[in-house]
């Protein structure tokens, strides 16, 4: 499997997080929290990695070299801020498989990759994206699924009693982004088009998942991943 990160960032330092790196470099228990996310890749099977960078892209790309324990790493350098959809897009093309899983190296979500992949080749549909059920929450968008597994809305951010949000890990088809700008929001430009033709697919996981894009949650993290093992 190979597997797209995307740890590019707008820049500036965000408050919470204190030091001057891009946000998925952020120390986490005295590692970076990308070193979390890609070990997670990479014992999920994945055998091939390109990070999508911009800000401050030298930090990670000396960090992580060329091969990160054993497996290999390119580097999908972007001039501007892409936005999530566009920096796929422009990513996607340093992949040579069909499908290709994306993720948010400010998240780690851990999903059963190789399930997923099955569930999404099943599917036959340009996207899927796994979400998790949570209760009491508002800071994420929620997610509506048949029974079939298919997406039949993407809705935005309010408070919810429970529900299915959106974990920011994907499967991508290698070919599905070809029409989309260069510069878009998979969230706001690709999901709605994608609903409309019942062609976004769910896959649910209730396995962990954690974010450090709020300063609670960053608190949380060091403390979730304290002595994880690495």
């Amino acid at each position: 499997m190979e597997a797209i990160v995307l740890a590019g960032d707008l820049g500036g330092r965000p408050a919470h997080i204190g030091f001057d790196v891009p946000k998925p470099m952020a120390p986490v228990d005295g590692l970076p929290f990308l070193e979390y996310v890609l070990v997670d890749l990479i014992e999920n099977g994945v055998d091939r990695i390109v990070i999508a960078v911009n800000h401050k892209k030298e930090m990670i790309m000396q960090y992580f070299g060329d091969v990160f324990r054993g497996v290999p790493v390119v580097y999908s350098v972007e001039d501007v801020p892409l936005k999530t959809g566009g920096a796929v897009k422009h990513a996607i093309w340093h992949c040579s498989e069909e499908r290709v899983i994306v993720v948010d190296g400010n998240t780690l979500f851990k999903v059963p990759l190789k399930e997923m992949h099955k569930f999404a080749v099943s599917k036959d549909v340009p996207v899927v994206v796994a979400v998790k059920e949570m209760f009491n929450f508002s800071k994420y968008e929620r997610v509506v699924v048949n029974a079939e597994g298919i997406v039949t809305q993407y809705l935005e951010k309010e408070p919810c009693r429970r529900g299915y949000i959106n974990g920011g890990v994907y499967s991508v088809a290698r070919t599905a982004l070809d029409k989309y700008p260069d510069i878009f929001s998979m969230e706001e430009f690709c999901f709605p088009r994608l609903l409309k033709k019942r062609k976004l697919a769910a896959f649910i996981s209730n396995t962990f998942f954690i974010d450090i894009g709020t300063p609670e949650d960053y608190v949380r993290a060091q403390k979730d991943l304290a002595g994880y093992h690495m």
